[in-house]
């Protein structure tokens, strides 16, 4: 009985400890951050700051330089799912920016949040977007 209150009362304390965590990433991640580049491409020369913001109830949205997305981000520790992703269809003088944030959007398997910095990274660790606090 006592190895099972043991086993028990160990796996609450890694729940915990996996939840703190986890909020921690949330929290740190919490609101709106300019992205600087994105699958290499920067994004200085868009038709609009592009961004991405994420929400304290798993909303996500922002610009893509072009056009406006939205939807939704879990987290679990410091893996990412972005889903129901969508977006506006205009076209612009920059849509090499535009397709470089959207792909590497639909890449993003993690994130890394690091003060007034983070990354977005693909599966194998490699960042795929780059971020800054906006001000």
């Amino acid at each position: 009985m006592k190895t099972i209150s043991r086993c028990v009362m160990m796996l609450g304390v890694c729940v915990t400890v996996g939840c703190a965590s986890q909020q921690k990433t949330a929290q740190a991640l919490a609101g709106k951050w300019n992205i600087e580049s994105a699958n290499g491409q920067g994004t200085a020369e868009g038709e609009k700051q592009a961004f991405i913001t994420f929400g304290r109830n798993g909303e996500v949205n922002g610009c893509s330089s072009v056009n406006s997305f939205f939807g939704s981000y879990t987290l679990d520790g410091k893996k990412m799912q972005l889903s129901n992703l969508g977006m506006t269809r205009m076209m612009g003088h920059h849509m090499e920016i535009e397709t470089a944030v959207t792909q590497a959007l639909g890449q993003t398997h993690s994130v890394k949040v690091k003060g007034s910095k983070a990354q977005l990274l693909d599966k194998d660790g490699r960042p795929v977007m780059q971020l800054v606090r906006a001000k």
